[in-house]
This record gives structure tokens, C-alpha cells and sequence, in this order.
């Protein structure tokens, strides 16, 4: 077993896999920028500290974002519960707003610095292009409203 702050050798191997399955999901796909969409991928894993961080960061618009994947998938695969779960906090469901969103993604301890990563990377994608940034500042408002008070949760 890993000590404290290393990483262990079944959390390496789940990053990496990680890695490539966002590369092969995401193949063809570009962000806001027009630049290959798993460099988004890789910018939010750089942002987050932890393996596990990590490996949500490059999974975390796979079952949104990309055709034939989903969590019974990414489980097959042999992805975590706790990274597994992580990504479905960070996938968006098409009967909430924008702050439901939000809100639910950050209730998850793995999902909440990579969504702060993400709307982070999401303002800087939207100021470089000069598209509207509001909705990535509401977010990051409302992050910093519920950490700062979490029983704003039942906001939504």
C-alpha cells in the first residue's frame, strides 16, 4: 500500500489508462480553440493535484462528450467506483441548468477541483476566442459560494 502522498501502482496504471482512453474517445474532437480536444483534458489534469484527480481530469467529458462511452463502460474497464462516480458528477444531465450542474459536481469530494479546473480552462478557451465567459464565471461563483457555505447545496 502506498503511504501518504504516493501514488500507488494500481493509481498509476488507472491514470494512464486514463489517458488513453481520453485520447481515443476524444480523437477528432476539438475544444473552444480548434485545438485537439484531449489538450483540454490534459491542461485540467495539470491543474489538479492527486493521481486520482488526475485521472478524472482526463476522463471527466467521456460519457458527455464522446459516442459509445459510458460509467458501465469505464467500469468494464476497470476504472475505480470512487473515479467512476467522480465522472458521473462531472457529466451534465440534460433535465438541470447549468448551476444544478455545478452545484452536484462539487457535492463529490474527486469531482470538485477538476470542475474548478474546467471552468477554469473553460474561461481561458472563451476569453482567448472571445466568446462569452459568463457562464464559466457564474460557475466558478457558485463553487466559491459553496465551499464557502455547502449547505447552499440544497439550492438547487
Amino acid at each position: 500500500m502506498a503511504r501518504h502522498g504516493e501514488t500507488s501502482t494500481a493509481e498509476a496504471s488507472e491514470l494512464d489508462l486514463a489517458r488513453r482512453v481520453s485520447a481515443e474517445a476524444h480523437h477528432g474532437q476539438t475544444d473552444k480553440t480548434g485545438q485537439p480536444y484531449d489538450n483540454h483534458c490534459e491542461r485540467v489534469a495539470d491543474r489538479v493535484q492527486g493521481t486520482k484527480e488526475k485521472t478524472v481530469a482526463f476522463l471527466h467529458d467521456v460519457v458527455e462528450k464522446c459516442n459509445h462511452w459510458d460509467f458501465d463502460r469505464l467500469r468494464q474497464l476497470g476504472f475505480s467506483n470512487d473515479v467512476v462516480d467522480a465522472v458521473d458528477a462531472l457529466t451534465h444531465r440534460q433535465d438541470e441548468t447549468d448551476d444544478q450542474f455545478v452545484i452536484r459536481a462539487v457535492e463529490n469530494r474527486l469531482a470538485c477541483s477538476v470542475k474548478i479546473a474546467d471552468l477554469q480552462d473553460n474561461l481561458q478557451q472563451a476569453n482567448t476566442v472571445g466568446s462569452d465567459p459568463v457562464k464559466y464565471k457564474r460557475g466558478l461563483e457558485l463553487v466559491a459560494m459553496v465551499k464557502a457555505d455547502p449547505s447552499l447545496t440544497g439550492l438547487t
